[in-house]
């Protein structure tokens, strides 16, 4: 019984224990939960909207640098002197725009076969150059970045028809380390950055230099990322792509540079766009974990409080049922136990009165049965001599039934004999009858 008792007031601790763990935690991490998942959207809709106006901004400067040097080398073509034939004078000209222009790396002009001669003298051709092509046809050129084969340095090749002939082609190569640069430059949280990729999707620009002229935006080892980059590449908006590169879950976003449909590529962990709602998460959870600790610790002086009388009382119980009468239980409270603990001693109280009156009439039985004990006592006396009486009665009338039948017996022998005196008295009769017949024939 102990055991049990033992086992009930530990279930009481325990019911109470995790009734407050689940009121309270529940709510708690149902709430930490939903704050995690709404700051994880809004930080992550906040983050990209960012990013789309860094990436936009950025390709934007591109695109404006580069307006720049066509407006100047549209201004350039439209220089009388490219028309004459003089070559002194063309070279002297190409000669101070590229002097005086600290991005040109070299300035040009050529002929409609393609032949050309620059600032510095050099002769060559460029007839198998597209930009060269496309400013033949009337339109302004712009190459992708490449590495000028006389100067050696990185450069975009632009080309533009000069004004009024229909054959020749003024070019130049504008430095593009600066603008590179800006792209080198360019970062976004903690591990972002941007890297740029020509209209073949070939990598321009990245942090990592080996990756320069090697890459391929549309062919790379990543399905998801070539997917993202066509996806991007089929349309003149800037778009927000993920995709895994290198067992990296990445968000990117993918502007167009206009004026050369080139994209300027934004990338950033999705994992880092994350970490704040991932740091509230934790402090939710830090929070829950140290309201789950002062809710066991309330909860057990709680439970000690309530079972403590709880525990009195059914101590008091059990020393009841094993008969005791004379306790009275302290067990206190304000409550319904105190109630009950006031009741439990009043029960009791009746208890020990109605056991008082059972013993007043056990007392009063017990003397009644001493007064029919002794009458039974004479009862049993006067029975055992009637008995005796009634054995004696039954022994002589016992004995009379064994006289009568031997006089029974008697007669039936005396009878017999009769019969048999007269059956003799019938055949001596018959004997002296043939007798007489015999003597009276004789």
């Amino acid at each position: 019984m102990a055991v049990g008792l033992k086992k009930k007031r530990g279930s009481i601790r325990q019911v109470l224990v995790v009734t407050l763990l689940v009121i309270a935690i529940l709510p708690l991490l149902f709430v930490s939960t939903w704050n995690y998942r709404l700051m994880q959207r809004e930080l992550t809709y906040d983050n990209e909207v960012a990013m789309i106006q860094s990436a936009k901004t950025l390709a934007k400067t591109i695109d404006s640098w580069l307006e720049q040097n066509v407006s100047s080398i549209e201004e350039l073509a439209q220089n009388p002197l490219l028309q004459t034939n003089d070559v002194n004078v063309i070279k002297s000209l190409l000669t101070n725009v590229a002097s005086g222009n600290s991005a040109v790396d070299s300035c040009f002009l050529a002929d409609a076969d393609g032949n050309f001669i620059d600032s510095t003298g050099t002769s060559g051709t460029i007839a198998d150059r597209e930009y060269f092509l496309q400013a033949k046809t009337g339109k302004i050129a712009i190459s992708d970045v490449t590495v000028d084969k006389v100067t050696g340095n990185t450069v975009i090749f632009m080309a533009a028809p000069v004004t009024g002939t229909e054959e020749k082609v003024v070019a130049w190569g504008v430095n593009s380390e600066a603008m590179l640069s800006w792209v080198h430059t360019a970062k976004y949280g903690e591990t972002g950055y941007a890297s740029l990729y020509d209209r073949r999707g070939d990598c321009l620009a990245h942090p990592e230099q080996e990756q320069v002229f090697q890459f391929n935006l549309l062919d790379s080892s990543s399905k998801s990322l070539n997917e993202a980059a066509t996806a991007a590449y089929n349309q003149t908006e800037t778009i927000i792509g993920h995709y895994e590169l290198d067992g990296v879950d990445t968000t990117a976003v993918m502007a167009v540079v206009p004026n050369t449909n080139w994209r300027l590529v934004l990338s950033v962990p999705t994992l880092e766009l994350q970490a704040l709602a991932n740091d509230l998460l934790r402090l939710n959870l830090a929070i829950t974990g140290g309201a789950a600790a002062v809710i066991i610790i309330l909860s057990f002086i709680v439970s000690n409080k309530l079972s403590h009388p709880i525990s009195k009382l059914a101590e008091a119980g059990k020393r009841l049922a094993q008969g005791d009468l004379t306790m009275q239980t302290d067990a206190k409270s304000n409550n319904e136990i105190g109630l009950l603990a006031e009741t439990f001693n009043t029960s009791i109280g009746s208890l020990r009165g109605l056991v008082k009156k059972v013993a007043g009439i056990t007392e009063e039985l017990s003397g009644s049965a001493q007064e029919l004990s002794a009458s039974s006592e004479q009862t049993q006396q006067a029975l055992e001599q009637v008995t005796a009486t009634l054995q004696e009665i039954a022994q002589g009338a016992n004995d009379q039934a064994i006289t009568t039948q031997n006089a029974v017996e008697m007669a039936f022998k005396i009878n017999q004999q009769t019969d048999n005196a007269a059956l003799e008295t019938i055949n001596l009769t018959k004997a002296a009858d043939s007798l007489e017949t015999l003597a009276n024939q004789g």
